[in-house]
This record gives C-alpha cells, sequence and structure tokens, in this order.
C-alpha cells in the first residue's frame, strides 16, 4: 500500500521538478520503511472448550501473530508460567519453533522467531482441583514490538463421591450369616482418596467376619470397617463386602459415617438395617478327652479339647479359656499339638487369652498328660463365652494312675487234699511238741 502511494507521488510531480521529486521520493520510501519495520506483533490465548470434567484435557492454544511479511525476532524469553493447581500434558503440536511445554511451563527462547503469518504453542491442560482457574501468560517482546500478556479460564467440574450399601438377606435367622456390600462411587476419570477416616460401627450384636471380599483398600474388624485417610478410591469406585451375623432378635440398622473425598467432594451417611429372627444361637460348644484314660507311673495320655465353630463366621474369644491341672497331674508336652491360635501352654495351665479366634470349623488343643497321684483324677476346663454368643459348658476327662500288679489271682494256692495234709502234718508237730514237754 505504502510503496503504491509512492508511485502515485512519483506520478503528480512533473518530471521538470527534479528537486522536488527527490525529496517526495525520499520522504515517502523513509516512511515506507519505517511503517514496514514496526508491524506490531500480537499475543492472543484460547482454551476450548473451557469447561471440563475433571480428569479430562482441555485444549491451549497461544498464538504469537506476525503481521508482517518478514520473520520477528523474540528479544527476550516468552514465558507462560502455569497456575497452581493447572497441569499440562507436556505435549507441544503448534507450529511455533523454539517452544518447549512441560507440565508447569511453557517457554519460546529469546532469538526465536516467529514467521510471517504467525504461530501456534498448542498443548493439553486440566486441572486437579475442580474449580475455574485464570492463566496468564508473560508479554511477548520482539523485534516488531511488545504484545500484551494474554489470559484464558478454565472450569473443570468434577462428580461428587456416591455411597450406598446393602445387607443381604435382610432377613436371618440367629446364627445364620449375611452379605454386607458397601458401594463408594467415583464416576470420573481420575482416582480420589479418602480425606478424612471413613467407618461402619456394627451395631449392637452385629460382627463381622473380619475378611474383606471386595475391591476397596479397607481393614474389615468384627465390630467396625475402616478407610484411612488418604485410602485410594479408583476411578469408577470400588467394594466393600463382608459376611456378618447378629445375636440381636430383632432389626438392628447399620449406618456408616459420612464420606469425603480430597477432590470430588463427599457422600451423606449410608445405612441397610438386619432382621433376625428366632432365638439365641447356642453356645460354641466343647468336648474333651484323655486317651489312654489310665496311665502307669511314669506314662502319658493325650489331652485333646475340641472347640467347635459350626457357623461361616470366625469366633471370639469374650473372655479367657482355660484348662487348669488338678492335683496331681502336670502337663508333659511343651507346647500345643492342635491347631487352635494362640494356646499357651505351662505345666499346670493350658489357656487362651480373650479375643482369640476360633476358625471357622473349630480347632482343638492337644497336649500331653501324666500324674503322679495314684488313682482317678479329673481335669475340668473353664467355661467357654464368646463375643455376642452365650456362655458354653465346661467340659472334663478323667485320668487314672495305676499303681504295681498285685492282683489276688496271683497268688499261689493249694488243693482241698493239700491243705488236709498240711493240717495233719501240723496236729503231728504239735502232739509232738507236747510230748516233749510232758
Amino acid at each position: 500500500m505504502v510503496h503504491r502511494l509512492c508511485e502515485r507521488t512519483d506520478a503528480v510531480i512533473p518530471p521538470t521538478r527534479k528537486a522536488a521529486r527527490t525529496i517526495a521520493a525520499t520522504a515517502c520510501f523513509l516512511a515506507a520503511a519505517t511503517s514496514f519495520a514496526q508491524q506490531p506483533a500480537t499475543l492472543a490465548k484460547s482454551i476450548s472448550p473451557s469447561t471440563v470434567a475433571w480428569g479430562v484435557y482441555s485444549t491451549l492454544t497461544i498464538t504469537l501473530g506476525n503481521t508482517g511479511a518478514a520473520p520477528l525476532n523474540l528479544t527476550a524469553e516468552f514465558v507462560d508460567a502455569i497456575p497452581p493447581g493447572m497441569v499440562l500434558n507436556g505435549t507441544h503440536t503448534g507450529t511455533c519453533p523454539g517452544a518447549t511445554v512441560t507440565e508447569r511451563k511453557i517457554v519460546v527462547a529469546s532469538g526465536s522467531q516467529i514467521p510471517p503469518g504467525g504461530c501456534t504453542i498448542t498443548t493439553g491442560v486440566t486441572s486437579i482441583p475442580h474449580a475455574t482457574i485464570v492463566n496468564e501468560t508473560g508479554p511477548l517482546v520482539t523485534t516488531g514490538g511488545t504484545a500484551p500478556a494474554a489470559s484464558a479460564s478454565l472450569t473443570v467440574t468434577a462428580n461428587a463421591l456416591t455411597l450406598a450399601k446393602t445387607i443381604t438377606p435382610a432377613v436371618i435367622n440367629a446364627g445364620e450369616t449375611a452379605t454386607l456390600t458397601i458401594a463408594i462411587g467415583n464416576n470420573n476419570a481420575l482416582p480420589d482418596n479418602v480425606s478424612a477416616h471413613f467407618y461402619d460401627e456394627m451395631p449392637p450384636g452385629v460382627s463381622t467376619n473380619g475378611v474383606n471380599a471386595g475391591t476397596c483398600p479397607a481393614t474389615v474388624l468384627p465390630f467396625v470397617i475402616l478407610m484411612f485417610r488418604q485410602s485410594p478410591i479408583p476411578a469408577g469406585g470400588c467394594t466393600i463386602v463382608t459376611t456378618i451375623t447378629s445375636t440381636t432378635t430383632g432389626t438392628v440398622v447399620n449406618t456408616t459415617s459420612r464420606l469425603a473425598g480430597f477432590f470430588s467432594g463427599g457422600a451423606s451417611p449410608a445405612s441397610a438395617s438386619l432382621t433376625v429372627i428366632g432365638g439365641t444361637p447356642p453356645p460354641a460348644p466343647v468336648s474333651k478327652t484323655i486317651v489312654p484314660a489310665s496311665i502307669t507311673a511314669g506314662g502319658s495320655a493325650r489331652l485333646t479339647i475340641s472347640l467347635a465353630n459350626p457357623t461361616g463366621l470366625t469366633k471370639f474369644l469374650s473372655e479367657p479359656f482355660t484348662d487348669p491341672m488338678p492335683v496331681g497331674m502336670t502337663v508333659a508336652s511343651s507346647g500345643n499339638m492342635g491347631s487352635c491360635p494362640g494356646v499357651s501352654v505351662t505345666p499346670t495351665l493350658v489357656a487362651i487369652p480373650a479375643n482369640a479366634a476360633i476358625p471357622v470349623g473349630g480347632c482343638t488343643i492337644e497336649v500331653l498328660v501324666t500324674s503322679a497321684t495314684l488313682g482317678t483324677v479329673t481335669n475340668v476346663t473353664s467355661t467357654l463365652a464368646t463375643v455376642g454368643g452365650t456362655v458354653g459348658q465346661a467340659a472334663s476327662a478323667p485320668l487314672t494312675l495305676v499303681g504295681p500288679n498285685f492282683a489276688i489271682e496271683s497268688i499261689p494256692t493249694v488243693s482241698p487234699l493239700g491243705l488236709a495234709l498240711m493240717l495233719l502234718a501240723l496236729s503231728g508237730v504239735g502232739a509232738f511238741y507236747l510230748r516233749r514237754r510232758g
């Protein structure tokens, strides 16, 4: 446009006015050169779409503009520092040479060129917190002037966590079991973490089997289910599944605490009910044997105590279970040869502490015993009390210590004829003795 103006100026001034033509042409071309050299650089920025779901990337585009016909050079480093919470995917897919992209910064080195028509820096962007964040660049300083900073905002929305709970079947007989399921939903593209301890405390009479068969990283204890702070909640959610029973006749309601996440909000407590019909289940039976029942001095017998558990849940002792040896009887082995866990053995006492487990199917305590007391002694256990159950009966078994064999049938005997001859001989000896004295 300027060149054409210079041509028109040259055409208007007559050739006879050479000095005027020279002055006008010089001024025109100087103005054109100055105008050409000062074509301004431009800077623009966009984030599209401007609103995305949590965990989804949007596209950030920075346009370095050059409306001139010649490249522009950067005379200072161009920087776009990403604000806290916002994250780039670290990949540059634009056209600007000399641009580098990391998760936290975009940089175009000083001396880099902006080609005629401009170029772009393109990368993915998202935000960890669900919020609206404004991202502003630094200025663009070039040989074509300085373009002011450009900005754009990104809004990230997150779906709140969900919490649901079921107990199936909802009605059981006393001593039967049901399945408790806690479903934690995370309908986001990224995992979240529990921001405060999440728990589900069992109501009175209800207990679990202590096992989590679900996918959430939860700890299941007999009377409480726990997910500690910082426990991960995967994208898509997870479950806590355990087996429960109840000794309380009637209906009990089991309610969790509130579930809170670091990034995706929280969920209100969830509840489910369990109805138990029938009476209190029978106590866990205890049986006891000593084999053989009779020993000689220095011998030993095997004492076996069987703790039964016919339910589908691990039982826990509510108080210690003991088997004290009676006077004269002692334990001759050093430990439990059976399957019950937590058994302690001394010469005079076999014991299991409170809170020890009786596994599903039951277990045994087995030791060798001996006796130093002639005759029969009876060994009696304590009663067996389990958490949430009734107290069972004690169990007993006898042990007899026999001495050397002095049975009557072992004494020599004589026949009636031999006895008569013995008496006759004794009579003759007596008569002879009397005659000697007379």
